[in-house]
């Protein structure tokens, strides 16, 4: 794995002109749920495990469950292993969306609403959320006070806030960013689920030869271990969070407006998800008849090329569809009724 040198600066908002102090001290460890699923999860998870004096009294982890494709089960959360490994108890929530918005926490997170429903949730009750792809309910979010919802996020905010981070600090080619701990709220016509207050951020050199997965580990470790440091400061009533402003970006495929070397670019940060792209020449394709934004597979070379903008092109070696494994161009195209060739292709939408 690449990390960035430990000498890179570190920085806490602690102005109290522009900062407010919000939380109660607790005299006891955290009792925490961690919401995660893959390996940026497991990176964060694996300092707050090392953290446990004083830090935490017990975890558990919700993630998401696993799939059934074709007669294989698979498992699609690299956190639950991780987590059962740790000896810690795992919950699943439910495949679909819609039944997510009613899933209700275990023990002992529910606890005080049946034994007491007008007392408020106790202070070392913990919620942590770490790259889980999911919501969480505002009834889910009301199991812990405000002030002890936290979320891990990969970029130094209001920069790159939104579905895709590390993918856009990568494609942008920026020298610097970070990870923040910052306030979870409710997602609302108002707001995003990562607009809220940040209550500390790390600052981080991207290398240059920086991809997807070395980003992604460097600063999830960076970001568990201010995580650890978030929660020391909440249980001596020192934490304290900042406002944030900006907007969230939205990471787009788009053939007829991108050339081959800004598509290349941006392979970089979604190599996880489309595969083996390069910028080529022209004169190297041997001209394949295709209009802009489709693509078709030059047998020869067993490449799948696509026209972009400008006239450029990028060649695929190998492609993998959703729910599928990866598979070469060739046996792709093979696999594609006649009528689809060649093949057109509209805007997309990485981001989700």
């Amino acid at each position: 794995m690449l990390y960035a040198r430990r000498s890179c600066t570190s920085w806490r908002w602690l102005s109290h002109a522009r900062a407010r102090a919000y939380s109660t001290a607790t005299s006891e460890p955290f009792k925490v749920l961690f919401f995660g699923r893959d390996e940026f999860s497991c990176v964060v998870m694996q300092q707050l495990l090392q953290a446990k004096v004083n830090v935490w009294q017990d975890i558990q982890v919700v993630t998401q469950p696993d799939m059934k494709i074709g007669r294989r089960v698979h498992c699609l959360a690299p956190l639950k292993l991780l987590a059962q490994e740790a000896g810690l108890q795992v919950h699943t929530i439910p495949q679909e969306r819609k039944a997510f918005r009613s899933w209700e926490a275990p023990s002992p997170f529910v606890d005080y609403v049946y034994s007491d429903p007008g007392r408020p949730p106790p202070s070392n009750h913990l919620f942590v959320t770490a790259s889980f792809g999911r919501i969480l309910s505002r009834s889910l979010l009301g199991r812990v006070q405000p002030s002890r919802r936290l979320n891990v996020h990969p970029s130094l905010l209001p920069e790159y806030r939104g579905p895709s981070p590390l993918q856009y600090t990568l494609i942008d080619q920026v020298k610097e960013t970070g990870v923040c701990v910052i306030e979870m709220l409710e997602k609302n016509k108002r707001n995003d689920i990562d607009s809220g207050s940040i209550f500390a951020s790390e600052k981080m050199r991207v290398p240059e030869d920086a991809n997807f997965a070395s980003l992604r580990d460097a600063l999830a470790l960076r970001g568990g271990n201010l995580l650890v440091s978030v929660m020391r400061a909440m249980m001596v009533n020192k934490d304290i969070r900042r406002p944030q402003a900006g907007h969230a970006q939205r990471l787009q495929v788009d053939f007829r407006k991108q050339t081959a070397a800004e598509i290349a670019a941006l392979h970089r940060g979604i190599a996880h998800q489309i595969h083996e792209v390069t910028e080529v020449p022209a004169p190297l394709v041997g001209g394949p008849d295709a209009s802009c934004w489709s693509g078709v597979l030059h047998k020869p070379m067993k490449t799948f090329f696509v026209r972009c903008a400008d006239d450029s092109f990028i060649a695929v070696q190998k492609v993998k569809q959703q729910d599928r494994s990866l598979m070469s161009a060739k046996d792709w195209w093979s696999g594609l009724p006649a009528q689809l060739r060649p093949l057109e292709f509209l805007p997309w939408n990485a981001s989700g």
